[in-house]
């Protein structure tokens, strides 16, 4: 569970005396436990309201629960404190509290969101390959009732960097180099890494083998060459001066 402070500016009296509350935004995923503590002390009344609607009620000794909230949530009479234990996405929204008759100047606010997937990068067109000249990749996933969610990209072992659902990547020679390409998504409650989608333009470096190969070997046929004429060179003097 995650939470947000903010400071509101709201108009309490109509007389127009204004005065600061606090709003405290926390975002849970279902099934989450959250807990809502008010400043008091010596209560000696507690009702707490969700949207306007009552939820729970502490007055005479005596305790009600919201049918809604009964089962899944908890009142502490001396410090007022508010436990819903199984969160649901119908408890989203606003909660206040008035003790001992007053309003409290702390106000709640509940988003209830969803996990983001595992993502999975795609790539468009479909025949994307090596002889394309750019390429669009997507990180895939259904975000249903995950709220604000930001992705971001990553080249191979790199940094990961902020940016939109879908990349186009150029077939240049900068980005021949990167091997592979890993996208992410995440939300107040959640983050998740796709795994690894191989470069269509990846172009490795040859083995180091094949690169000693490659020096040596024209260097030995010279040699070999050289010998083979040395060691006939009468026969070939023969044939460029035959008299």
């Amino acid at each position: 569970m995650k939470r947000l402070v903010c400071f509101w500016l709201l108009t309490a009296l109509p007389s127009a005396v204004l005065s600061f509350a606090i709003r405290i935004t926390s975002y849970s995923q279902p099934g989450d436990i959250n807990i809502m503590t008010p400043s008091t002390s010596n209560p000696t009344s507690i009702v707490w309201k969700h949207d306007g609607n009552l939820v729970a009620e502490w007055m005479n000794s005596e305790i009600k629960f919201n049918e809604t909230f009964k089962g899944r949530t908890t009142l502490n009479t001396t410090t007022g404190e508010l436990v819903i234990t199984d969160v649901h996405r119908a408890d989203r929204g606003l909660y206040t509290v008035e003790i001992n008759g007053y309003i409290s100047g702390v106000e709640w606010i509940i988003e209830v969101l969803e996990r983001v997937p595992e993502p999975e990068v795609l790539a468009r067109p479909l025949t994307c390959s090596f002889n394309s000249d750019n390429c669009n990749l997507t990180c895939h996933g259904n975000t249903t009732g995950a709220g604000t969610v930001t992705y971001s990209w990553r080249e191979d072992g790199g940094e990961w960097k902020e940016g939109e659902r879908d990349k186009t990547i150029v077939n240049n020679e900068e980005l021949k180099s990167v091997k592979t390409f890993y996208c992410q998504m995440k939300n107040e409650v959640s983050v998740e890494d796709s795994e690894p989608y191989p470069n269509p333009f990846f172009q490795g470096k040859p083995p180091t083998w094949v690169i000693v190969l490659a020096i040596l070997l024209p260097v030995a046929l010279l040699g070999i060459g050289w010998y083979l004429a040395w060691r006939n060179r009468e026969t070939i003097r023969k044939l460029i001066c035959p008299h």
